[in-house]
């Protein structure tokens, strides 16, 4: 057998992370004597810890399969954002991939990394879906 060969495959096998978040808390109190959990009457940080195991769980694989950092200029873009889907685009750091996709109000981001591609679709009161690409960006583009 071409050990060689098959390290060469592993290799190339990338698996898929996908992550979400929602501006909604979801903090939980856990009762002993009932063995269960219920929604917390008060948050005790839970999109601080969102925003560190995103950071740990997709932020990092996706710098690290790129060969960039933190400061890598980023191009996002959007065909299809809020109620009347209109297009847009924005550079970012690499740093600012989840604050640059937050709003005033509720919203859902669920984010997914396929190889060293990265989207994200956001969903709120008045946007059922709308995709975000993330790549690199012409360095004189800020």
């Amino acid at each position: 057998m071409d050990y060689e060969l098959v390290d060469d495959i592993v290799a190339e096998v990338v698996e898929v992370i996908e992550f979400e978040m929602t501006s909604e808390c979801t903090c939980e109190v856990f009762d002993e004597d009932t063995d269960s959990s219920y929604p917390s009457a008060e948050c005790f940080g839970c999109w601080d810890d969102d925003k560190d195991n995103f950071r740990f769980a997709v932020v990092n694989p996706w710098l690290e399969r790129n060969g960039w950092d933190d400061d890598t200029l980023i191009y996002v873009f959007s065909g299809n954002m809020n109620w009347n889907r209109v297009a847009g685009w924005t550079n970012i750091r690499a740093s600012e991939v989840i604050d640059a996709l937050t709003l005033r109000g509720d919203f859902r981001l669920r984010y997914k990394l396929d190889g060293k591609q990265l989207t994200c679709v956001r969903s709120s009161h008045d946007e059922m879906g709308a995709l975000f690409t993330f790549s690199k960006a012409e360095e004189d583009a800020e």
